[in-house]
């Protein structure tokens, strides 16, 4: 049998749990005292010492820079396992590479950035400050120990641009730079990743990870592999890997990594046949039609949960007898699959959290706005909406290999991270990946001014205002960034500025094919910009002539995140390096923040206080709608916590009997 169809029965060996308790505390305060190495004056010192080194270095001939280049490449190899000394010395050389190469003159900010990715840290770097030369100074110098170098990025397009701009870059340091993306075979992938610095995204990682341990089979036990060449025996080709290792990775916007997409595992699977199962799909969601809400079944709009009432329950037995469909005919099952199919009626909306693309649904990530092809709700979901959109129900899936990215990144070695929010994370990254928090100061100081939020007791209202602060601020020419929480949001945001015949770019997840160019020119004078939360992340948005003049980008956010670091990253956008720059809230009673994670007495108490004008009612709107974001992190944070103790779960139980699923 082939080793992708059977359960591997070998076990990789799994972290160690999480601290809890007392154990919990005082892991928190080894973290909090690490994290002042970061504070301290030597740190900052120790970088502008560097920055003062590199600038003696402007007259080098290049034949003693690549010779000064060869010395510390030697050193550092030398010293391949506790390499931070022999690296930090060495960025001086590699920044005057760079600023020869692409003609970018890092600052000592940059130099402090990299010091701290050197550390394994999780570092904060404002928007527009240099994230992507700050991780290239400090993979360069990784990559001289000849153990794999993978630098994540938070999609396709940015693995392949910074592949593509800063390949000159690494060939002068004596490193090939290798790209993994989405669509390539096994063999190309394999090529990719044997290069010195590779660029991926942290999907595509993960799931070569996966498949080669369902490659090797029982040869994932790296002693045993050895042990057997070292005895003249030869692995099989099927255990041939794609993955030449695992060793140092740079997490670019590593919250996106770490935090947003780690409320999933990622699920190696394979269809199988069974067309009964696809056919009481299309009946349970038949019978959800004729359900009615209050009496059949209750909803749950904070966890996206609906229940069948006993009167429910009734009612689909006696429908169940005129179908001639076998899963229907089993209380459980029939109970499962129409409470699934309610949910995907009542809680998944077509152009919010999916799109339909050629009769296939495609789900859209919550927290960026971006598609995700080939990736499918479990339990029997996806199908449940396939059904109510009327497109091909696909055959359902069984899985063959699972991890978190959670108890991925606890088995690599060596991990750091930069983002432009990364403080209010901080503490949950230290708990799961014990990697600590570091602030990197700004190149020049914030000139971003944030205006008051504003608050609306109905959605209708919150968009009046939205249109009339666009179109007066688009009169004057200042350039404006409009933040959306949802594609439909944007497309009837759009057709409302067409109506007042105000000219504009869109950018979502189903018009994202010139993304970067959309978001490079978002700065100009009199551009206006309608973005969901992808914004583009990772283009920086330079003002255009004259936008400074007028108060740099503006940005405004038309409805509040279920995490208060959304709303901070898509504000980010604007006054990157000392421009000047502006963002504003506005928010409404009606917005699903508020209710899904606020009782019903208080938005109602809220909406009244807004219809009355009564003192204090924005403040009480504004720390409402804080106390509800704080609610949403919790619950995810729970949801996060959860799939982490999965993969124990499956680790712990499974592989003492028979297998475990590839772990």
């Amino acid at each position: 049998m082939h080793p992708s169809a059977e359960l591997v029965r070998t076990r990789l060996v799994s972290p160690p749990p999480l601290h809890k308790g007392l154990d919990g505390w005082v892991h928190q305060g080894i973290g909090w005292w690490r994290r002042r190495q970061f504070t301290r004056p030597d740190f900052a010192a120790h970088a502008e010492r560097l920055f003062a080194e590199h600038a003696t270095l402007r007259n080098l001939s290049n034949e003693y820079l690549d010779a000064r280049l060869a010395a510390h490449r030697s050193e550092v190899r030398r010293h391949r396992h506790a390499c931070f000394a022999p690296a930090a010395a060495a960025l001086p050389v590699v920044a005057e590479v760079a600023r020869r190469e692409l003609k970018l003159d890092p600052y000592a900010v940059q130099f402090q950035g990299a010091l701290a990715l050197l550390h394994g840290t999780l570092a904060e770097m404002a928007t527009g400050e240099g994230k992507t030369l700050t991780i290239a100074l400090a993979s360069a110098t990784l990559g001289w120990t000849q153990l794999p170098v993978h630098i994540l990025t938070a999609n396709d397009y940015l693995a392949r641009r910074d592949a593509a701009n800063l390949g000159r870059f690494y060939a002068r340091c004596g490193l090939d730079t290798g790209r993994v993306l989405a669509p390539m075979p096994g063999n190309e992938r394999a090529e990719h990743h044997a290069a010195g610095i590779v660029y991926t995204t942290g999907k595509e990682l993960l799931a070569d990870f996966l498949r080669d341990r369902l490659l090797l089979g029982p040869w994932q036990d790296a002693g045993r592999r050895i042990a057997r060449q070292h005895f003249g025996g030869t692995l099989p080709a099927t255990a041939r890997t794609v993955l030449r290792g695992l060793h140092h990775v740079i997490i670019d916007e590593a919250d996106n990594l770490l935090i947003d997409e780690a409320v999933t595992p990622l699920i190696i699977s394979r269809q199988v046949e069974n067309s009964a199962l696809v056919e009481a799909v299309q009946a349970a969601h038949r019978l959800a039609a004729g359900l009615e809400e209050g009496k059949d079944f209750t909803r749950d709009e904070k966890y996206r949960e609906t229940k069948l009432t006993a009167a429910g329950i009734a009612r689909l037995e006696r429908a169940a007898l005129d179908l001639d469909c076998a899963p229907l005919e089993h209380a459980y099952w029939r109970r499962e699959l129409v409470e699934t199919a309610l949910r995907a009626r009542l809680f998944y909306h077509r152009d919010k959290q999916y799109v339909v693309q050629d009769d296939t649904i495609v789900i859209v990530d919550e927290y960026t706005g971006r598609l995700m092809p080939g990736r499918q709700w479990k339990q029997g979901l996806h199908q449940a909406v396939e059904a109510k959109e009327k497109v091909p129900v696909t055959r359902p899936t069984e899985s063959i290999a699972q991890l978190s990215f959670q108890s991925f990144f606890r088995l690599i070695p060596h991990v750091s991270g930069i983002t432009g929010t990364a403080r209010e994370c901080a503490r949950e990254i230290w708990s799961v990946h014990r990697r600590p928090f570091c602030a990197i100061p700004r190149h020049r100081p914030n000139r971003f001014q944030r205006d008051a939020t504003r608050v609306f007791a109905r959605a209708e209202q919150k968009w009046d205002a939205i249109v009339a602060t666009i179109t007066a601020t688009h009169a004057t020419g200042r350039p404006l960034l409009v933040g959306t929480r949802s594609i439909a949001a944007s497309e009837n945001l759009a057709e409302r500025l067409r109506g007042r015949g105000i000219r504009f770019h869109l950018l979502n997840a189903v018009r994202h094919q010139e993304e970067a160019m959309i978001i490079e020119h978002a700065g100009a004078v009199g551009a206006v910009t309608i973005a969901t939360n992808m914004a583009g992340r990772g283009t920086d948005i330079r003002l255009g002539n004259g936008a400074a003049a007028l108060g740099g980008l503006m940005v405004l956010a038309t409805e509040p995140h279920r995490s208060g670091r959304i709303d901070r990253q898509l504000f980010g956008r604007a006054a990157r390096q000392g421009d000047p720059g502006g963002g504003q809230l506005f928010l409404s009673c009606d917005d699903e923040l508020l209710v899904d994670f606020l009782p019903g007495f208080m938005r109602r108490t809220l909406r009244a206080a807004l219809a009355w004008h009564w003192p204090g009612s924005r403040r009480a709107g504004v720390l409402l709608c804080r106390w509800a974001q704080h609610r949403a992190e919790r619950a995810a944070y729970r949801q996060r916590l959860a799939v982490f103790q999965q993969d124990r779960w499956l680790q712990d139980n499974l592989s003492a009997g028979r297998a475990d699923f590839g772990l």
